[in-house]
C-alpha cells in the first residue's frame, strides 16, 4: 500500500462525477517489510473511495495481516474499516466459499462510504 495508490484527490480526479470507487487486491506471501508505514497508509486512504482485499497465500504467519484487517479490535481510530484479509490456504479447496470471503465486506464498506459523503447512486436521490 503506497500513499500514491491511496491519495483521494487522484483517486477522486481519475474516476470524476465522484463515482469511482476502487478495489485493491494483494496477494501476498508474507509480511509487509515496513508495517508503520502500511499502517499509516490506509489511516490516510480510509477518507477515499478504496477497499483493500488482501489475499495471505501459503503458509507464513499472517499476524500481521490480521492486524491490519479493521474487523479487530486495533481498529480504534478509522472512521471506516477499508482492509480485508483472507488466508488462501484456510479456503483453498472451496473456491465459492472464498470468493465470499473475499467480498464479504465490500458492499458495506462501499455504501459506508457513500453515504457518509452524501453522494446518491447514478440516477437515485438521498433520503
Amino acid at each position: 500500500v503506497s500513499t500514491q495508490s491511496t491519495g483521494s484527490s487522484g483517486i477522486n480526479a481519475e474516476y470524476g462525477g465522484g463515482q469511482g470507487y476502487l478495489i485493491l487486491l494483494i496477494l501476498t506471501d508474507g509480511q509487509f517489510t515496513d508495517m508503520s508505514a502500511c499502517v499509516q497508509a490506509i489511516q490516510q486512504a480510509q477518507n477515499t473511495p478504496l477497499s483493500i482485499i488482501i489475499v495471505g497465500v501459503g503458509n507464513a504467519d499472517f499476524s500481521n495481516m490480521e492486524y491490519l484487517d479493521g474487523d479487530r479490535a486495533n481498529s480504534a481510530g478509522r472512521t471506516r474499516d477499508i482492509v480485508q484479509f483472507v488466508p488462501f490456504n484456510k479456503y483453498a479447496h472451496t473456491p465459492s466459499l472464498l470468493a465470499r470471503e473475499l467480498l464479504a465486506e465490500l458492499p458495506g464498506q462501499v455504501e459506508k462510504y457513500y453515504t457518509a459523503r452524501k453522494i446518491p447512486p447514478i440516477g437515485k436521490k438521498m433520503h
